[in-house]
Formats: structure tokens, sequence, C-alpha cells
């Protein structure tokens, strides 16, 4: 990621995601009346993580899609094939609102999820027989636990 002050760009990145988050939170709390604008370079996870620490801060963010689903860039109409396309906005134009959601005390931007869909993705990418559209198909209902209805007797 890169942070944008009046005068140069800072650049942090991090080991782990709980590294990075320290590293973020760290700069913009040490350079808070100086940074004018942050770049996340990343996917999904890291709009996560920098859009933690920037709402209601007033400092905008600029998103060079660089994950591996891009979610939120996508929704933002994002070049994909070409990340750095559109650099020029980020000189060229004003910052736009999006809405958030909230639960509990965490911000998301694009989706809330369980996890089940992740869980279903990490099996389809490891499943090498069912091709296609069947994949998910198949593997969302042998995830899916069937119990029995208790009888009113």
């Amino acid at each position: 990621m890169l942070f944008r002050s009046k005068e140069k760009f800072i650049s942090i990145s991090g080991n782990s995601y709980e590294d990075a988050a320290r590293k973020f939170r760290d700069t913009l709390e040490s350079n808070q009346t100086a940074v004018t604008g942050v770049v996340v370079v990343g996917g999904d996870g890291m709009v996560h993580l920098a859009i933690q620490h920037l709402v209601n801060s007033g400092i905008p963010m600029f998103l060079v899609p660089a994950g591996t689903g891009n979610d939120f860039a996508r929704a933002l109409g994002r070049n994909l094939k070409e990340p750095t396309g559109d650099l020029h906005e980020l000189f060229d134009s004003k910052p736009q609102l999006v809405d958030l959601g909230r639960a509990g005390n965490r911000f998301f931007a694009d989706i809330l999820s369980t996890g089940f869909d992740s869980v279903v993705n990490e099996r389809a990418n490891r499943f090498k027989v069912i091709k296609g559209d069947r994949k998910s198909t198949r593997l969302n209902s042998s995830h899916i636990p069937l119990s029995r209805m208790p009888s009113s007797a």
C-alpha cells in the first residue's frame, strides 16, 4: 500500500495480514495530518484491511486491483485486465463515496460472508473430476450437512 502525503508517497507491506494491518495503522497515525490519500495495490483482503482504518477519516482510497477475485474492483468498474490503466484517475478525478456495511465493529465494502463460499471455492479448486458450472453445484450440495427432522409422535 502507498500513503500519499503532501510531499511524498510512503510504501508499506507486511508478511501477514496482521503485520500489514499494524503497519497501516502505525503509518496512518504517525502521518495523520499529512496523508492525502491511500493507494491500495491488492484485492478484497487489502481493501478490507484499509477500510477498517480509513472509514470516517476523510482520507480517500484508490484501488489498483491485484488480487485473486477482485470483487470490489469489479463492482467499481475497474479495468481488471490492465490494473494500472486507471491510474490517471488518482490525480485527475475526485473521490467517490461508496456505501459500506458494518457487522459488529468491522466494516465491509462488497460482501459479507459466513465463510461457506470460501470453503466451497477451496474445494472446487482442488476438485479435478467435475468441470464447469456443475462443479460448484455439486460441491455446494456435498458440503451442506443433512439432518433428519424430528418426527412428531
